[in-house]
């Protein structure tokens, strides 16, 4: 497959393919790099010969070629953070170091194959700092205008028509980016009250923080710190680096190169001064936020030592949640060197090693032992085919199979159609309580809640229910994409609807809570099998009731008053009326957040929004998903 892409770009992914064979970077003949014709993206493709046999490592990386804290020029300086958000600020500014450095980067091979404008993900939509009339970008249009309007003056050879086209030029690069930033704003209006939002906030330390926050945070804090006394004020610095492999790469130039200098870094050093966004003259939130977005759409957890790391090439793959290739890395390595065999760390757990050596922060990818070189164990990272990929076809990896549509508009900057994963959540302080929403109540009643989810067992029996599901992972107050409820949301709304069709506060005891919604979870069960038995009695294939359900069912229809203990809730079916009347409310207080006629506005959207149809899709996509739980909800009640 080919595509008609520029000069440049071509350059781009030469420049790549030759990093990668310095650097032993080895990609499968079967397959290759393809640049867009449009946005100059690169992606993997397959050949002439289908890849039909499994596993198969299609891509070796060793892991000198990583990109991490612990291998570039701040290494030994960037706080180590293994997980989390603080290991995504962390890679931020390691990459974001790398960058500063331009051509003198050792990395640079790989460096400039990534987008030069950052990736468009919602989480800066709203950010003032990232996107903004007034920015760098508008800056530059404007010094790029003067620059050709003193060329003009300067050499008789420039026309007035040649002034007037880069007038033209400027104008509409002016224009793009009041375009740019408007659909920005209207897609973070667009994303107020759906899930987007909530993937704006991250739970660490027990307590939510603002994803934005904690990246001003630590930008100021932390990374203009560093960057400042490191001397890394722009993209194409003087500053050398004793004994790193920038000294050999300039050994290695010919005269010419060095008198004339690099043709790519000279293109480069005009991208930069004709507004290429990493190309900062100095470094800024807005250029460290750029690095942000390149590491949250497409890092890799490497190993123990390494961490969360830019992984060349690896990167490259897209993402479908079928896909055909995974990353296959040893994690288990040398926490001090990073090696993957012996080395001289490897010592009995009882022995400390010398504070020199265990204080020792290596600068730069780790080097392998004797043991490891004499074995010929390699220390890589793989990218490893898992099903048979046909050929003249792009070949896909996966950033995660239980993504939602939020998740991925967030750290990604795009959104699959039909998404399974997508879910609409609610927060405990969004869910009604039986009497008051007192502080006091609410902590009274959610520790009574927490006691029935861990008693009551009935999670695994919902199995046989379209309306309920366990959830898997750890949105458990949530509503998903076939508009089921989960066991941990069920739960609190039966108990909000007995509590307000009996006895509550200090009356209700734990055994008689499990018991009261242990009959209705089985009302529950045979309303649904009633209803599918009326949609199939047509055809002959009705369901044969369950006789422990129908007698329960029996019990439960039989009006009267509270229990034996006066703990009942009375008419079962009132109380089945209550429990969707609470989920009713849920859903139309959630569809009240949400922007409303986002179909009739996508329908009218103008071309170019992109990030605004993104942003509209999701809010139809949720309203869809609500509105559908309401009807099966409200169906059952009528049964």
């Amino acid at each position: 497959m080919t595509s008609n892409i520029s000069n440049n770009d071509n350059n781009r992914l030469s420049t790549l393919l030759s990093w990668c064979s310095e650097n032993n970077i080895r990609i499968d003949p079967n397959i290759h790099l393809v640049q867009d014709e449009i946005n100059g993206r690169i992606s993997v493709w397959s050949k002439d010969t289908p890849i039909e046999s499994y596993p198969v490592t299609l891509v070796t990386i060793p892991k000198s070629a990583v990109l991490s804290v612990r291998s570039c020029v701040l290494a030994g300086q960037i706080p180590i953070a293994h997980y989390g958000h603080k290991a995504h600020l962390a890679l931020s500014l390691a990459l974001y170091s790398e960058i500063l450095l331009g051509p003198d980067s050792r990395f640079f091979g790989y460096i400039q194959s990534l987008p030069l404008r950052g990736v468009e993900i919602a989480l800066f939509w709203g950010s003032d700092d990232y996107y903004d009339n007034n920015d760098k970008d508008q800056d530059l249009g404007d010094q790029h205008h003067t620059h050709h309007s003193q060329r003009i003056q300067d050499q008789d050879q420039r026309t007035q028509a040649h002034h007037e086209e880069c007038t033209r030029d400027h104008h509409r690069h002016k224009d793009h980016n009041e375009r740019e930033n408007k659909d920005r704003k209207l897609a973070y209006l667009w994303s107020k009250g759906t899930e987007i939002e909530k993937e704006l906030w991250v739970d660490e330390d027990g307590r939510k923080k603002n994803l934005l926050e904690e990246i001003r945070t630590y930008y100021f804090c932390i990374a203009e710190p560093l960057l400042r006394l490191s001397n890394l004020s722009g993209p194409f610095s003087s500053r050398r680096r004793p004994g790193r492999p920038l000294e050999r790469r300039e050994e290695k130039k010919s005269d010419e190169e060095r008198q004339g200098g690099d043709e790519l870094g000279q293109e480069r050093r005009g991208e930069a001064e004709e507004g290429d966004e990493l190309g900062e003259e100095r470094y800024s939130l807005k250029g460290f936020m750029k690095a942000y977005s390149l590491v949250s759409s497409r890092a890799f957890l490497v190993d123990a030592y390494h961490g969360l790391a830019m992984v060349p090439i690896a990167d490259a793959f897209n993402h479908v949640q079928d896909n055909h290739v995974h990353l296959e890395s040893d994690f288990d390595v040398c926490v001090t060197c990073g090696s993957v065999g012996r080395c001289e760390h490897d010592e009995d757990d009882d022995m400390l090693l010398d504070s020199s050596s265990s204080d020792e922060i290596h600068d730069g990818p780790p080097v392998l032992s004797n043991e490891e070189e004499e074995d010929g164990e390699e220390n890589t990272c793989e990218m490893v085919s898992n099903v048979p990929i046909p050929p003249h076809s792009e070949i896909f990896n996966t950033y995660g199979d239980k993504l939602t549509n939020a998740q991925l508009l967030v750290r990604y900057g795009f959104m699959l159609d039909g998404n399974e994963n997508d879910v609409v959540r609610f927060e405990v302080d969004e869910l009604p309580l039986p009497l008051s929403n007192g502080e006091e109540e609410r902590r009274k009643f959610r520790m009574f809640y927490e006691e029935m989810i861990r008693s009551w067992s009935w999670d695994a029996q919902w199995t046989e229910s379209e309306l309920v599901y366990n959830p898997s992972s750890s949105m458990v107050l949530a509503i998903n994409a076939d508009a089921k409820v989960t066991h941990h949301l069920w739960v609190w709304c039966a108990l909000v609807a007995i509590g307000r069709n009996g006895k509550w506060e200090d009356d209700l005891s734990a055994e008689g809570a499990l018991g009261l919604m242990t009959e209705l979870a089985e009302k529950v069960i045979y309303l649904e099998r009633e209803i599918a038995g009326g949609r199939t009695e047509n055809n002959g294939s009705g369901s044969e009731d369950n006789d422990d359900y129908g007698k329960a069912a029996e019990a439960m229809e039989e009006d009267g008053a509270d229990g034996e203990d006066g703990t009942g809730p009375g008419n079962s079916r009132t109380v089945l009326a209550d429990l969707v009347r609470t989920l009713a409310g849920l859903c139309r207080a959630r569809s009240k957040q949400l922007g409303s006629c986002a179909e009739e506005a996508l329908d009218q959207l103008e071309s170019g929004m992109a990030q605004t149809r993104l942003a509209m899709m999701e809010v139809v996509g949720e309203r869809s998903l609500l509105e559908s739980c309401l009807s099966v909800w409200e169906e059952l009640t009528a049964a």
